[in-house]
């Protein structure tokens, strides 16, 4: 599992969310008032804004590759679809 304090200005940092893998690129920490955020770059090269403990969530998946991000993804909508498929039908 990465930490925050181990990223460096350019690294990748994988997520996904509800059906397509997110890469973005680490830039840099940025102090607030109210504590720190961090800002990455996605892939359209806009910049996104993510505070700490979201990120850290983000790092906590330890996603490493886009190819784990496609898996774990995949892996998520199978569990979803294995719910519904298992669910009753409600009238």
């Amino acid at each position: 599992m990465k930490k925050i304090s181990d990223l460096k200005q350019g690294d990748l940092v994988y997520d996904f969310g509800a059906s397509q893998v997110i890469r973005y690129s680490y830039l840099c920490v940025h102090q607030t008032g109210t504590g720190n955020y961090h800002i990455l770059i996605d892939a359209c090269q806009d910049p996104v804004r993510i505070y700490g403990d979201k990120l850290q969530n983000i790092l906590n998946k330890n996603l490493n590759t886009y190819q784990e991000a496609k898996l774990a993804l995949a892996d998520r909508l199978e569990n979803s679809a294995k719910r519904l498929r298992e669910e009753p039908e409600s009238l």
